[in-house]
């Protein structure tokens, strides 16, 4: 079934990133936010968190479960916006 308007082709955009995000968002809990979880978590308040977040603690975050939802949403947004752009028919 073709999508004829604006509304249709955003909510198909929106409902594809969704899945997107839901696909990964376990790696995403665990690979990028858990080290950064774990720093806030020992630390006594802000200061000290802030402290304790250091370059080895960013090199332990993985962010490739983030760069895929990004990468793929990206895609997405530019095949909808080619298919919009064609005439119709």
């Amino acid at each position: 079934m073709p999508l004829k308007t604006q509304k249709q082709v955003m909510a198909n955009l929106d409902r594809m990133n969704g899945k997107a995000v839901r696909r990964v968002r376990e790696r995403y809990r665990d690979e990028t936010l858990g080290p950064l979880v774990n720093v806030i978590r020992g630390a006594g308040n802000a200061a000290a968190a802030l402290l304790r977040l250091d370059e080895a603690t960013l090199r332990t975050m993985d962010a490739s479960a983030l760069e895929e939802v990004i990468t793929e949403s990206s895609v997405q947004c530019g095949l909808i916006g080619r298919a919009s752009a064609l005439p119709r028919g």
